[in-house]
């Protein structure tokens, strides 16, 4: 019995491991790169500088807002 407690109590712990992953990621990684062509010299405008940190939370509203009305023209009264 305490064997399979133990083994239980194994497999819980283990299934509780959270995994988080830490870096800049290519949006991030795409800014620092078009600010220092920027800040070097480069013809590029601010707006497509700053692009990168722009567009997904653009695109992230988008989404949502194109989700809430699916759902809102799916109910019925």
């Amino acid at each position: 019995m305490r064997l399979i407690q133990k083994l239980l109590n194994l497999y819980i712990s283990m299934s509780n491991k959270v995994i988080v992953r830490n870096g800049i990621g290519f949006p991030g990684l795409l800014f620092i790169v078009l600010l220092v062509c920027k800040l070097f010299g480069a013809n590029i405008g601010w707006l497509w500088v700053f692009a990168p940190l722009w567009i997904p939370l653009v695109l992230t509203i988008l989404f949502v807002i194109i989700f809430a009305l699916y759902c809102f023209t799916q109910m019925k009264f």
